[in-house]
């Protein structure tokens, strides 16, 4: 009789206990993307050709930013798909959009500090403060949710054919 219960308590899990497990696991996972892509949609668009479409910019204002950002640059020196660059006063003058973009998420601070990740399309996608931990931990994350995977490396083996 209770050998009939554990089994049966047994069979139900495998049939519906575990299906139920990955189906929770995967909608959650689901859910945390398209949350992401959400947070991650175009704030608006960078003016001028001064940006190539198909790279991942992460745009600092000043150049003391690079200093802060480089424990990112080295963790993704390696990809092909990302460009650090620093804009200088002039061409932060014609991209108005930086600025507004700034002064909507941090009211009163100087846009120096500020850092901007666009996507493929030269639309910026994330505004970050240089001098916060948290926000430069979102960086990190934002730019390894959005680039694409690193191809993982084949091992070569060299010898002679085996008879």
């Amino acid at each position: 009789m209770q050998k009939k219960f554990l089994q049966s308590l047994i069979l139900l899990l495998l049939l519906v206990g575990l299906p139920l497990g990955s189906w929770y696991y995967l909608r959650t996972g689901l859910d945390y993307r398209l949350d992401r892509l959400e947070e991650l949609a175009s704030k608006g668009k960078l003016e001028g050709d001064s940006f190539e479409q198909g790279w991942v910019y992460v745009i600092a204002v000043s150049d003391v930013a690079f200093t802060t950002l480089d424990p990112i640059i080295s963790h993704f020196k390696t990809n092909p798909k990302l460009k650090f660059t620093m804009l200088d006063i002039e061409q932060l003058k014609k991209q108005k959009i930086l600025d507004e973009l700034w002064h909507a998420a941090y009211t009163s601070e100087d846009i120096s500090e500020g850092v901007f990740l666009t996507n493929t399309s030269s639309e910026i996608i994330g505004v970050y403060h240089l001098y916060r931990e948290r926000d430069m931990a979102i960086l990190s994350e934002d730019l390894a949710f959005i680039l694409p995977p690193e191809p993982e490396k084949d091992f070569y083996i060299r010898r002679e054919q085996e008879r």
